[in-house]
């Protein structure tokens, strides 16, 4: 089956064929190069662990500047500590999650600690979903292909296996 049958744009075929996918069937043996384990809650690990945690969003605040920063303001659910998250660049994210202020997520990243401000933070998460019970799994991880999205990837491999 070719590509265009799910959707995908031409210049999303050239991107696929970079890494010498052609088909739906070359889609269907494009395998996880690892698999991520988001469906407990671990709490606050060591740096070079992913931790996983529910917290509650308390404000969302966009910054300008050299550099576009989206920052939520948070508080981890299971410990009351507090929890800066940071996207750069991605302030497009900011309608997205707006409706999420004062309700809770799922929140899987590296936490460091900023002893200047006393606070936990997470920059560039790798899951923040406001729907918790759907976000507590098993993630798939890709080889990245350049100028595709993750999410992309992922909804077309979905669309050729079914």
């Amino acid at each position: 089956m070719n590509l265009s049958m799910l959707g995908v744009s031409p210049q999303k075929e050239k991107q696929f064929a970079r890494k010498g996918i052609y088909t739906a069937e070359d889609l269907m043996h494009f395998l996880p190069r690892k698999y991520n384990d988001f469906s407990q809650e671990t709490g606050i690990m060591p740096e070079k662990e992913l931790s996983c945690m529910t917290v509650r969003i308390n404000r969302l605040l966009t910054a300008y500047g050299r550099v576009q920063t989206l920052k939520a303001f948070c508080t981890i659910l299971s410990s009351g500590k507090k929890l800066l998250i940071v996207w750069f660049n991605q302030n497009y994210l900011y309608d997205r999650y707006l409706n999420a202020v004062g309700r809770n997520a799922y929140v899987a990243g590296r936490v460091t600690y900023n002893a200047q401000y006393k606070t936990y933070q997470i920059s560039s998460p790798q899951l923040f979903e406001p729907n918790i019970s759907s976000s507590m799994r098993v993630y798939p991880v890709y080889s990245k292909i350049a100028g595709m999205s993750n999410d992309y990837l992922t909804e077309k491999i979905k669309l050729g296996s079914s």
